[in-house]
């Protein structure tokens, strides 16, 4: 679906916390965003200690561990930058890497739906399925920053 959005001297748009007043521009970052959005066919998520749901997709519930993802990647991709031997496309892998949906407790996945799910369950009570709110998935992200120490990290092999 193509949508247009027309630009005047008074009309501005934001993306990350930076205004765009030129559509050429807009269009050039919007196009750099990172996309993390519904899967199916991911491992079946726990639904207690060493029980697994059925559940292989996020569609219908999702969309807030969607959301609160994406915003982290691209917060990332706006503060790492790739280092003279690699490629912004080559970070970008690394970044997204984070949330790979078929990997359970690595660091390397920290912000995987198995890592979400695992947290909300055992610490808030969340079974998979169930809605997840903005505080609960900001709780929930601390726990996996701090279980994972994806922020000492984050300058280390991680993300180069």
């Amino acid at each position: 679906m193509q949508f247009q959005i027309k630009f005047s001297k008074s009309t501005q748009a934001s993306i990350l916390g930076k205004n765009y007043t030129d559509y050429t521009t807009f269009m050039g970052e919007f196009n750099k965003l990172l996309w993390l959005t519904y899967r199916k066919s991911f491992a079946p998520l726990l639904i207690e200690k060493n029980k697994v749901a059925k559940l292989t997709s996020d569609a219908g519930w999702g969309c807030v561990m969607r959301c609160t993802q994406m915003l982290l990647a691209n917060c990332l991709r706006t503060v790492f930058t790739p280092s003279s031997s690699e490629s912004q496309h080559t970070m970008n892998i690394r970044i997204l890497n984070l949330f790979d949906d078929d990997k359970r407790n690595i660091t390397q996945n920290a912000f995987s739906i198995q890592n979400v799910v695992e947290i909300g369950l055992n610490e808030h009570n969340r079974m998979p399925g169930e809605w997840y709110g903005v505080s609960k998935m900001n709780e929930i992200f601390k726990t996996l920053n701090e279980t994972y120490n994806f922020s000492t990290n984050l300058s280390g092999n991680m993300l180069g």
